[in-house]
């Protein structure tokens, strides 16, 4: 089977899909997510060819802030990297179904694809965003976004993972690049858009971000 665009696809379904891997990190990866790293990894998956993907970083301004931008779908176009289109179509309770256009290169079409999500929002323990694809350019689009507060609670950790296969086949090139580049700029995003918040909400607040998690936190693993 030819390889699959995978991680270039994630480019603009990363904000509409995420699988999120719960904050449990070894203390030399905290360190590096306190020293402001974003942790990618990949895992495979039995009967794909493309593997799960995750991006794991801090984000400046607590849950609730951060919430918004993933929440609202229908501005990703503005809120997202590669996104040349995106709405909301259905919104009943807790459950969103969107459509976005992720933008692929010459002489590629840009994707397309269409998600049922479900929104959960635990207070003081995390923000979730599940879906999966009901239609559009995909063989198999599903994950989550997880927003979890880090150390005293002012700051994010924002956790995607994605298990996305494009239909059509694309070069291998395109997936490494999606690792080392794409998945990393997905998280940038999210940064950059929530510090505009925060600096609307609170300006002149100090980062906490560099500090230790509680040692009772879920962030840290036993």
């Amino acid at each position: 089977m030819p390889p699959r665009a995978v991680t270039l696809a994630v480019a603009f379904v990363l904000p509409i899909v995420a699988h999120a891997g719960g904050g449990q990190f070894s203390g030399e990866e905290s360190r590096r997510l306190e020293a402001g790293e974003i942790l990618t990894s990949t895992q495979p998956e039995t009967g794909r060819s493309v593997p799960w993907m995750k991006a794991s970083g801090l984000v400046d301004a607590p849950p609730e802030v951060v919430w918004p931008i993933i929440d609202d779908c229908g501005r990703y176009k503005d809120t997202m990297p590669r996104t040349v289109d995106s709405e909301e179509l259905e919104r009943h309770g807790n459950r969103v179904v969107c459509r976005a256009i992720g933008e692929m290169p010459f002489p590629f079409s840009n994707l397309v694809t269409e998600t049922d999500a479900v929104h959960t929002i635990e207070p003081g323990r995390f923000y979730r965003r599940e879906w999966k694809q009901r239609s559009g350019d995909f063989e198999v689009n599903e994950g989550r976004w997880t927003l979890e507060p880090w150390g005293d609670g002012s700051c994010t950790l924002a956790t995607y993972e994605a298990l996305t296969e494009p239909k059509i086949a694309l070069p291998d090139f395109i997936l490494r690049f999606g690792t080392h580049t794409v998945l990393p700029e997905m998280i940038a995003a999210l940064r950059e858009h929530a510090k505009a918040a925060v600096d609307v909400e609170s300006r002149g607040r100090s980062s906490n971000c560099r500090r230790r998690p509680r040692t009772d936190s879920p962030n840290k693993r036993n």
